[in-house]
This record gives structure tokens, sequence and C-alpha cells, in this order.
């Protein structure tokens, strides 16, 4: 919660606006795995059932199928990849801001994941 004020009362518009967003569009492959992904983290969320339903309309895996550090890795290596990272320019990010934890693991699982899908980047 203090988190959250801090955010609230010092990102203003002109902030967000700044960030960059890639562009990928709702047809693209790497898109519709982040979206599966997303929904597969949160189909066991009631309150998002409807939404989820109207963004994806196949039948979703139990949480309890997909291991979410697995899953958080992928969408890590799909998102890098959306936004034209190189394994070497991960490996760095992770390198430099994880310190004190054990990144490597995690790492090499993000790695692997980026070359599954690195041909799939449109």
């Amino acid at each position: 919660f203090p988190s959250h004020d801090t955010v609230y009362m010092n990102v203003n518009p002109h902030t967000i606006r700044s960030c960059p967003i890639p562009e990928i569009t709702r047809d693209s492959t790497i898109y519709s795995r982040i979206i599966g992904l997303v929904c597969d983290i949160y189909s066991e969320e009631t309150r998002l059932k409807s939404w989820l339903q109207q963004i994806q309309n196949k039948p979703k895996k139990s949480k309890l199928e997909r291991e979410n550090i697995s899953v958080t890795n992928e969408i890590e290596a799909l998102v890098a990849l959306a936004y034209g990272l190189d394994t070497e320019e991960v490996s760095y990010i992770y390198a430099n801001f994880h310190e004190g934890w054990e990144y490597r693991s995690y790492l090499e699982q993000v790695i692997g994941f980026m070359d599954q899908w690195k041909d799939s980047n449109e």
C-alpha cells in the first residue's frame, strides 16, 4: 500500500507516455501467447472469469497444472522478445538488477523460452 501511494502521488501521464511500449499486433504469435499465459495464471480468479472468457475462449488450464515460476519466466522471455532484446541484453539485466538473488536458474529458463519463441517474433 505505501508503494501504491508513492506511485500514485509521483507518476503522471507524461511519465507513463514516455515509457517504451513494444509494437506487437493482436495477430502476433507472441501477443497471443502472452495473453494465453496471463489467462492461465488468473484462471482460478473468480472475479475475472467473465473478462477472461471474453479475451480467450479456449479452455483454461488450472494453476495446479502449470508451475507459476515457469509461466512467469516464459512471459518475461516473450516480453523481452517483444521489446527486441536479445539473450545478451537479458543476461545483463538479470546480472545487474537482481543483486543478492540467485537468478541463474531463472535466467537459463528465460533464455530457453527466448530460443523457443525467437522465430515467432512478428
